[in-house]
């Protein structure tokens, strides 16, 4: 539909961005004609012809369709990792691996692991005594809590074959292709409410100033250092005692 404000004469553009705030994804768009974003990338002063504007900014359209398509697809597939010291419930603190793609095993030692931004294409497994490629001791969809003690590894993957893998025959879409390592330090007091988050690459060395903190010190030294209060409530414990 063509925008009242706009002319029925001219050519219409919706440029779309993504938001994300508060681990919700919005998408806020605006119309403009094309004589307007042609102005964004005509060279001047040179005088062009109200055709040349036009299929300018058609161009500049078809560069920008793949860009957003592309950074949603991004967005829409990253997941948080989160490895728990804690052995009977997602709580206290752990590490965290940050907008994690899929098929990627994240290694570390947890005693509670959860996944978090899932859904019920998305499969998450965990593991013990290793990577992952052996010792599975879970499986889910959704954001699950694993609890048991014990765990060195998780990763998760597409479980719902989307018409882009399609072509792809010969991808095993369950094994992993890289390993990543820590990106963030996490304190969760009660995972309903949400969790602080302070990312950062030297995690595993920041680990070692909150260890002896009480909670309330804790919540301080993440707020002092930045952290952001995100959502990590889970749909579902899974125990691996």
């Amino acid at each position: 539909m063509i925008h009242p404000a706009l002319s029925y004469t001219d050519f219409h553009l919706v440029l779309l961005r993504i938001v994300k705030a508060n681990n919700v994804i919005v998408l806020e768009g605006a119309f403009i004609s094309l004589r307007q974003a042609s102005a964004f990338v005509r060279a001047p002063p040179k005088k062009t012809s109200t055709k040349m504007e036009k299929n300018s900014a058609l161009s500049k359209m078809y560069l920008l369709v793949p860009m957003f398509l592309f950074g949603f697809s991004t967005m829409a597939d990253a997941v948080d990792i989160i490895f728990y010291s804690n052995t009977g419930a997602c709580s206290g603190s752990g590490y965290s691996f940050n907008g994690i793609a899929r098929q990627v095993c994240c290694v570390a030692n947890g005693g509670s692991v959860l996944f978090r931004d899932m859904d019920g294409c998305k499969t998450s497994r965990v593991y013990r005594n290793g990577g992952c490629n052996n010792n599975q001791v879970g499986s889910a969809t959704g954001n699950i809590c694993y609890v048991g003690g014990g765990f060195t590894s998780g990763y998760w993957y597409q479980s719902c074959r989307r018409r882009s893998l399609l072509d792809d025959a010969t991808s095993d879409m369950t094994k992993c292709l890289s390993q990543a390592k820590p990106t963030g330090l996490v304190f969760t007091e009660d995972s309903s409410k949400g969790s602080w988050i302070l990312k950062s690459s030297n995690a595993v060395e920041l680990s070692s100033q909150v260890e002896n903190m009480t909670d309330a010190e804790k919540v301080n030294w993440f707020k002092a250092n930045g952290a952001s209060f995100e959502n990590t409530s889970v749909t579902q414990n899974v125990d691996l005692n």
